[in-house]
């Protein structure tokens, strides 16, 4: 959507979930995340940017920073950084 976008992947290992809510003027976002990995729960949330990088707008580079955490009963909490850059293909805006 223009201001909320909703995603969930999966992998053989991973279920991940995230939300963005999106400041329509800039394409500057905030995110939640939550994911599961065998016997641990993540939760986690921070900042990215869409990008067009080209004319028509189809294609995007999204460069987001955070915080996470996992709860597992291997090991305590702790907060971690975060971080990805992304391209993605897709309807233009």
């Amino acid at each position: 959507g223009e201001r909320v976008g909703f995603k969930v992947g999966f992998s053989d290992l991973a279920l991940t979930s995230s939300l963005r809510v999106y400041a329509e003027d800039t394409r500057l976002y905030l995110h939640g995340e939550a994911f599961i990995i065998p016997f641990t729960l993540g939760f986690g949330g921070g900042i990215g940017w869409d990008i067009p990088i080209d004319n028509a707008q189809r294609l995007v580079l999204q460069p987001q920073i955070g915080v996470q955490t996992m709860r597992s009963p291997m090991f305590n909490p702790e907060v971690l950084p975060s971080g990805s850059i992304s391209v993605n293909w897709g309807t233009p805006r």
